[in-house]
């Protein structure tokens, strides 16, 4: 006398078709999931998320893993697509180069977060089946660990608060020869601006020198002029004449410190000027004659003083 235990082997039957007619134990792909059949059945298409409200009497689910996904616009999608009551893959908007909104970070920016379409938050403790190829290959992660790997938003800081590092704002076209200002914009450095008889000068950019400052050193007044490694300098300025010749005298009481042995040497704060005399014919005075000029322009003429050995 013998007995039939029946099927006690699962019988692969390749991809769901509605029209087949499917026996216990006999296993199939769906959506790229395994599933089983627990009684005879026709046209029953599987049920991905049953529920107690939802059962699926006539399939069972064999393995539940994370499905591949493609680096695509996604409509809808917040970054997270959600499958099988598990995160399972992280995706990156096509259209958008900015990882951290793809991602959907808060926007105060202190607690990276991934929500699903339905705005579901993901907590720290979550496991997120995230592709690795590093060769541990670990196919899920804590999101508190997952977070280091999101880039943080660079912030800038206020009066009364300190900014964040992270991935700086791109910069727009026209943006090309601007500096990223602590308070997190691109601008325009200041020029500077030198300083007068009257006023203080402003820090910032200097002019660019041309060609023919290129042995001139760059002064408080904003101007580059003429250095001489003497061992003092006097200065005063001169208004030019558009008729005839202009006459600047250096003078001082103190007639040692304008010997008629001293090398002299003048600059001016018009780069075009120069001067046709230079003589100190009598010690405490130096005379400069600077030949007409084309306007009656105001300019800065200086006295370098360099002392003969003793």
């Amino acid at each position: 006398m013998s007995a039939s235990a029946g099927r006690v082997l699962l019988m692969p039957k390749g991809e769901y078709n509605a029209s087949t007619e499917y026996h216990v134990l006999d296993w199939v792909l769906y959506n790229g999931r395994p599933y089983v059949a627990k009684q005879t059945t026709t046209g029953n298409t599987p049920i991905e998320h049953p529920t107690a409200q939802n059962p699926d009497s006539y399939w069972q689910l064999m393995l539940d893993f994370p499905t591949e996904v493609d680096a695509v616009p996604i409509e809808n999608s917040q970054g997270l697509v959600r499958s099988g009551g598990v995160y399972s893959a992280i995706v990156v908007k096509a259209n958008t180069t900015d990882v951290s909104t793809a991602l959907g970070l808060k926007a105060d920016k202190t607690d990276a977060f991934l929500t699903t379409d339905s705005a579901e938050a993901i907590d720290d403790a979550d496991y997120i089946p995230f592709y690795d190829t590093s060769e541990s290959a670990k196919k899920k992660t804590l999101w508190s660990s997952l977070k280091t790997i999101v880039k943080a938003v660079f912030t800038g800081a206020t009066s009364g608060a300190n900014g964040t590092s992270g991935d700086v704002p791109a910069p727009q076209a026209g943006d090309e020869n601007k500096w990223l200002k602590g308070s997190g914009g691109w601008a325009n450095l200041p020029s500077f601006v030198g300083a007068t008889a009257q006023a203080n000068g402003v820090s910032g950019l200097p002019p660019a020198p041309t060609i023919a400052d290129r042995n001139k050193f760059f002064r408080g007044d904003g101007t580059y002029a003429e250095g001489t490694g003497g061992d003092a300098y006097m200065e005063t300025t001169a208004t030019l004449s558009t008729s005839q010749e202009t006459t600047v005298t250096f003078t001082d009481a103190d007639t040692s410190k304008l010997p008629v042995n001293a090398t002299y040497k003048v600059a001016f704060t018009k780069d075009a000027l120069k001067y046709t005399q230079l003589s100190c014919t009598s010690a405490g005075t130096v005379t400069v004659k600077i030949p007409k000029w084309t306007s009656a322009e105001t300019v800065g003429v200086r006295l370098y003083i360099a002392y003969a050995n003793s």
